[in-house]
């Protein structure tokens, strides 16, 4: 009887042992479930984010090969506002509830001012261990409203579709909040980027300098080694140039940017710009027959800036203003950018002592 009353309760503990093992463990993946409740730890298998605020903005990021993103179908998006989207979804963690006394408060402001966020995932109806995974499908995995900050501007009230319950939610280590990053504006989605093309890519680039017109030249380009050049206000072939810096020149085109979006300002003043003679105009021809023009035009001086004479500067030293995709879009560009493509035809040739042009208006005075 004692070998079987001690058999009994050893199976006993192991039971009662068994039970608090598992209900600790539910507990435990509750507390994990609710405090990752909007993170996404596979960021690699999201396939697309759809983004739509109050004031009707929406935008669709879809991504089209691993780091490379497209913004509603149509244009490339900005990846490093992509990898920091997926970065902070990654992350987020929920730091505590939203307190009795303010959640109606909370509950109204995201009804009324919050960016709806639904994440799509790849996902597989067969999946054995992570090894091997069969039949892809794509699935909305999260749908979630993003709101305004928290009053220490340490977190950001965020609220699960279906839910009753908003939450404060913040990035482990990070000061501050994160709601800045999921905003359904198109201008905030779209790619900086100008010019991206490698030498193999580019059938001809033209450049014009409009106030110079004896600094012009175009550049043919019949494979990564070999060019030719033109002198486009002579309109002559010019035989003798240095190769190298047309290569080097050219790989500046494989990634242009520009400062900003421009295309809010007023129809008014942009016509007024855009009807002054051009500072540069670039014309970039790719061997899959597109096309890319670009103009520049000077930009006022800010604050009445001087020169090392004192004397007030007409224009902007620093930045102008550009019409790209065939004029369709206005934008602001920094000469630190565009100074290595603002090369006149003498320096390939040998003839231009000075590798940084004339911008011609840096002694400009105002009347």
């Amino acid at each position: 009887m004692k070998r079987k009353n001690l058999i009994i309760l050893i199976v006993t503990g192991v039971l009662l042992l068994t039970a608090v093992g598992l209900i600790l463990s539910q507990e435990s993946t509750t507390l994990n479930k609710e405090e990752n409740a909007f993170a996404v730890e596979d960021t690699a298998s999201v396939t697309k984010i759809f983004l739509a605020d109050k004031d009707g903005h929406q935008v669709l990021l879809n991504k089209k090969q691993p780091d490379k993103w497209m913004l509603n179908d149509s244009l490339p998006a900005q990846q490093e506002s992509v990898d920091l989207l997926l970065e902070t979804i990654h992350k987020l963690a929920i730091d505590h509830p939203v307190s009795n006394a303010a959640h109606n408060s909370v509950v109204s402001r995201l009804a009324s001012r919050s960016v709806k966020v639904e994440v799509y995932q790849q996902l597989y109806r067969i999946n054995l261990f992570d090894k091997i995974k069969l039949f892809p499908y794509e699935e909305n995995t999260k749908t979630f409203f993003v709101g305004g900050e928290t009053k220490d501007k340490m977190g950001t009230y965020m609220l699960m579709e279906g839910a009753d319950k908003p939450y404060v939610v913040a990035i482990p280590g990070f000061r501050g909040f994160v709601s800045t990053r999921f905003t359904a504006r198109f201008r905030d989605w779209r790619s900086h980027i100008i010019f991206n093309s490698d030498i193999k890519e580019i059938e001809s680039l033209a450049m014009k300098f409009h106030n110079e017109p004896e600094k012009s030249f175009r550049i043919e380009v019949e494979d990564s080694r070999s060019f030719s050049l033109y002198d486009i206000s002579e309109q002559k072939y010019v035989p003798d140039f240095d190769t190298i810096k047309v290569i080097e020149y050219l790989t500046a085109y494989r990634d242009l940017r520009f400062e900003s979006w421009l295309n809010y300002i007023p129809d008014r003043k942009k016509d007024s710009i855009t009807s002054q003679e051009p500072m540069y105009g670039i014309h970039l021809k790719g061997k899959d027959g597109g096309e890319q023009h670009v103009k520049t035009y000077k930009k006022e001086t800010p604050k009445k800036r001087k020169n090392i004479q004192g004397k007030p500067l007409g224009y902007d030293p620093d930045r102008m203003y550009a019409t790209i995709n065939d004029g369709n879009d206005f934008v602001l560009v920094q000469f630190f950018v565009f100074d290595k493509i603002l090369k006149p035809i003498g320096y390939f040739t040998g003839d231009y002592e000075l590798e940084k042009p004339s911008r011609g208006f840096r002694e400009v005075q105002t009347q």
